[in-house]
């Protein structure tokens, strides 16, 4: 039975999503939130990932996580205000910036 998606980072509630980039194997999403500009980054990130623009100009309502079993994390993003409400990230890590 595969774990349940536990709460991980509250650090980027809120932020609009401006934009987001993969360099490197590694996918930054950069958010606004009043005058505090911050970037997630999900670092070695699974091959194949593909940025679904229809998050940008979304705000982030929360983040959680499940470990899976090569390493390798999943990381959900819940959106409001977006063309689609959520988007799954494989990856090692995930680093917030202010």
């Amino acid at each position: 039975m595969a774990e349940e998606f536990g709460q991980y980072n509250f650090n980027f509630i809120h932020y609009v999503i401006q934009k987001a980039e993969i360099t490197d194997n590694t996918l930054t999403i950069e958010g606004v939130n009043g005058f505090t500009i911050g970037k997630l980054i999900f670092e070695e990130l699974e091959e194949g990932f593909e940025i679904d623009e229809r998050m940008i100009g979304g705000k982030v309502f929360g983040i959680k996580r499940k470990p899976i079993d090569n390493g390798f994390t999943v990381f959900r993003i819940v959106i409001d205000d977006a063309q689609i409400t959520q988007i799954d990230i494989v990856a090692k890590n995930m680093v917030f910036k202010v």
